[in-house]
């Protein structure tokens, strides 16, 4: 996982590569209510799907509401990337998330 601080939001790309026979979906969908509980959130995320562009993969961002781990107001974007036996995580988090912080994040994105 890296991650970093920037214009009021946290940033986050995180990887976990699966065992063989493991099904993705499944460690997907925990993965996204750990999340969603992490937050004290019991409502399910929305959505917006994003279409692929050139070398990024088509993208379901997540959008959910809660608490940061101080109990503050907390904002978060998510989207779950699976490529063969990897996982790939990108997470946004902010007291208010502005389409200028969530925008280039999720379009910069691209497989190398």
């Amino acid at each position: 996982m890296v991650g970093c601080e920037a214009d009021g939001g946290l940033y986050a790309i995180s990887h976990t590569r699966l065992a063989q026979g493991v099904q993705a979906q499944a460690v997907i969908d925990a993965w996204r209510m750990q999340a969603l509980q992490a937050m004290g959130s019991t409502a399910l995320p929305s959505t917006t799907p994003l279409p692929g562009l050139g070398l990024r993969p088509a993208l379901t961002v997540y959008q959910a509401s809660g608490n940061n781990p101080r109990g503050q107001a907390v904002q978060a974007r998510w989207t779950w990337v699976q490529r063969d036996r990897d996982i790939y995580h990108w997470a946004l988090y902010a007291p208010v998330i502005r389409a200028e912080m969530e925008e280039p994040f999720f379009d910069a994105l691209q497989w190398q």
